[in-house]
């Protein structure tokens, strides 16, 4: 999703490669996700501490139990099917930090509001057996470069579109003197400066040495120094993550989605419509990223569940997770949440899910400091009755 759309993951994972790829990467370089490149993706591997979902294939079997008769069911509604056509890769999805209250985000979505129906979405992208995109909208990836360029500041006759032929065959670029803006077929657009941008002094935005408080304050410059970027009605801040990496070090980062309509709105903007902000390793801004999935095929407004509803179905098995250890029980749930699913390789549709953040016993302490591991459980929103093969995990990964 970015959306999509997706911390330190890879908790099934051999210690010394953890160490040393932690020791290397660049956090949250991310496809929203979230949240990889393409690259990886064609090489069916993912090896990235800091990714929101690092997949490893779950077994899943039908759920045996008939779906109950709805009289009052909407048979306009097409019947959706769960993607299950993940990636085989090493590691999961899962959180470090000290308490799940330091796991953060700006998510308007809130337990008890009051939505009956969320939209569902094709993934207009087709994708071939190697990852590859074979449906390229070459005017709408045309139309959102030139959108870009004039949005940071470059006239007309400044705007000089060119394709790369050997690494990004299928990007669109234009580039200026000291930046360049990329354009990939998903409609992402990437900014990135050379040299890196340096904020004034007062700011202080690292990956590792900024406080939710640090991150706040470069994220009102930022808003107000790059509006004509953000471009929102209402742009809303999104100091997102806060999870650990294995040195005990914690990182977040700096998001901004459109707040301006009704809830719901919000919550597709949330997941979908982003801009992003990422910092070097000597806390200079070096990369602007602005997320805009198509989603003009909508396929209609699902009913949901409540959480309440979701919580049964997750104590029943009915759920998602590249976690690969048994379900601990429902004292674990730590921490509950509405999510898009939504990225491109591997979900047919975007639909949206309970996300549930459970506390996993084994991990407890893996990497000293008291860090707690928190797993990702996906229960789907929208009426079951709507799901042509709501699943139940039957706790194997082979």
């Amino acid at each position: 999703m970015k959306k999509e759309n997706l911390s330190d993951a890879l908790n099934f994972v051999n210690d010394d490669i953890i160490e040393k790829t932690d020791a290397t990467r660049k956090v949250n370089k991310r496809h929203k996700t979230i949240r990889i490149a393409r690259a990886c993706v064609a090489a069916c591997l993912v090896v990235a501490i800091g990714i929101g979902s690092i997949f490893l294939l779950p077994k899943l079997k039908p759920n045996q139990q008939d779906p109950q008769i709805n009289p009052n069911k909407n048979t306009n509604l097409p019947i959706l099917t769960i993607s299950e056509n993940y990636v085989g890769a090493l590691g999961f999805e899962g959180y470090m930090a000290h308490d799940i209250s330091e796991l953060v985000n700006a998510n308007p979505w809130y337990d008890g509001c009051d939505i009956a129906t969320l939209p569902v979405y094709n993934n207009t992208l087709n994708i071939n057996e190697v990852g590859e995109i074979t449906n390229i909208d070459n005017e709408e990836m045309n139309s959102l470069i030139l959108d870009i360029a004039k949005r940071y500041g470059l006239k007309e006759n400044e705007i000089e579109i060119t394709k790369d032929s050997k690494a990004y065959a299928d990007s669109l670029f234009v580039k200026a003197e000291n930046f360049e803006i990329k354009v990939d077929p998903e409609l992402t657009a990437t900014i990135e400066f050379d040299p890196a941008v340096s904020l004034p002094d007062e700011y202080n935005f690292t990956y590792y040495n900024s406080s939710y408080e640090d991150m706040l304050t470069a994220a009102e410059y930022f808003k107000s120094e790059y509006s004509s970027l953000i471009n929102f009605k209402k742009p809303q801040i999104n100091i997102t993550r806060g999870d650990y990496n294995i040195y005990n070090q914690q990182s977040y980062s700096i998001e901004f989605f459109d707040g301006s309509g009704d809830l719901v709105q919000d919550i597709i903007n949330y997941n979908f419509n982003q801009v992003a902000f990422y910092c070097d390793d000597d806390g200079n801004m070096d990369m602007i990223r602005v997320f805009s999935p198509d989603l003009s095929e909508k396929i209609g407004d699902y009913p949901i569940i409540t959480t309440d509803e979701a919580t049964q179905l997750l104590a029943s098995g009915n759920f998602i997770t590249t976690v690969p250890y048994k379900f601990p029980g429902m004292e674990y749930v730590k921490k509950v949440e509405l999510v898009y699913r939504s990225t491109y390789w591997l979900d047919n549709t975007y639909m949206p899910y309970y996300k549930f953040y459970v506390e996993l016993p084994e991990l407890e302490n893996r990497f000293g400091y008291g860090l707690k591991n928190y797993g990702a459980y996906y229960v789907p929103e929208v009426e079951s009755e709507y799901i042509s093969n709501m699943t139940v995990w039957d706790g194997s990964f082979n």
